[in-house]
C-alpha cells in the first residue's frame, strides 16, 4: 500500500467505531508512535527498500513511488529519520556502489 492510498486515521476510527482521538491514543500506547509518525516511518521504509531494490532509479521517482508528494518532502523525512541527506542514505544502503557499510 502506498502512502497515497493508505486510509486516514479518521476513516479507520469510524470503521472500528472509535473517535479519532481514542484511536490515536490507543495506537500510541501500543506502538509508541502517533499514527502520523507511523505513516511517515512506513513511507521512509518504503523509500529505503526502493533505493536498495532499484539502485539506478532517480530519487525523485523513488520518492513518488514511496508516497511522497515531492522530493523536498522526502528530503525532510530522510533527514528527520536518518540524520542524512537522501544521497547519503543511498550511499549507506548501497555500499557496493561506493557507500560505507558499518557492521
Amino acid at each position: 500500500m502506498s502512502g497515497d492510498d493508505a486510509p486516514s486515521v479518521a476513516s479507520l476510527a469510524t470503521t472500528i467505531g472509535w473517535s479519532r482521538k481514542h484511536l490515536a491514543h490507543r495506537f500510541g500506547a501500543f506502538t509508541g508512535f502517533s499514527p502520523q509518525t507511523y505513516r511517515r516511518l512506513a513511507r521512509f521504509e518504503r523509500l529505503s527498500a526502493a533505493i536498495a531494490a532499484r539502485p539506478r532509479e532517480g530519487l525523485a521517482v523513488l520518492a513518488l513511488d514511496a508516497g511522497y508528494h515531492d522530493q523536498a518532502h522526502m528530503s525532510r523525512d530522510v533527514q528527520a529519520f536518518s540524520a542524512m541527506s537522501p544521497g547519503e542514505l543511498r550511499r549507506r544502503l548501497l555500499p557496493e556502489q561506493g557507500g560505507v557499510r558499518e557492521d
